[in-house]
């Protein structure tokens, strides 16, 4: 059985998107891993939209490391505890070399990358290539 390696944006992305198959591959003896994208910790203070964000997740304390314990979790329960989380923030927590929000609302989020993010992908890749499996 080839090895599988899932890439999941966000927490929980790959858990719902291809849960089935981790399922069936690491059950069927296969090798999986999971590696989530942007999982790294929020900055302090954290910007208004992401406190708008906390507020609606019930305002946990330590809200990325519950994030993160939760995800481990759910690819634990489909059989895959070989879960890489990056070190880089959501798009709610990054901030631009003055300070602010890169991404300060949900029309932010969802319109075009921000300017200093233009050279992300190269980064990406070369966090992500020592980790996917043969």
């Amino acid at each position: 059985m080839q090895p599988l390696t899932v890439l999941s944006l966000h927490f929980d992305d790959g858990v719902l998107s291809c849960g089935g198959q981790i399922w069936e591959t690491a059950t069927a003896g296969g090798a999986v891993r999971v590696i989530t994208l942007f999982a790294g910790a929020a900055p302090r203070p954290v910007p208004p939209f992401a406190e708008v964000q906390h507020r609606m997740w019930g305002d946990p304390p330590l809200p990325t490391a519950l994030r993160r314990a939760e995800d481990h979790a759910a690819y634990c329960r489909l059989g895959c505890p070989d879960v890489h989380h990056l070190p880089i923030p959501d798009a709610v927590y990054r901030l631009s070399g003055s300070g602010t929000a890169r991404y300060g609302s949900e029309d932010a989020i969802f319109g075009p990358v921000h300017a200093e993010e233009q050279g992300a992908p190269p980064v990406l890749a070369e966090l992500i290539r020592p980790l996917v499996l043969p």
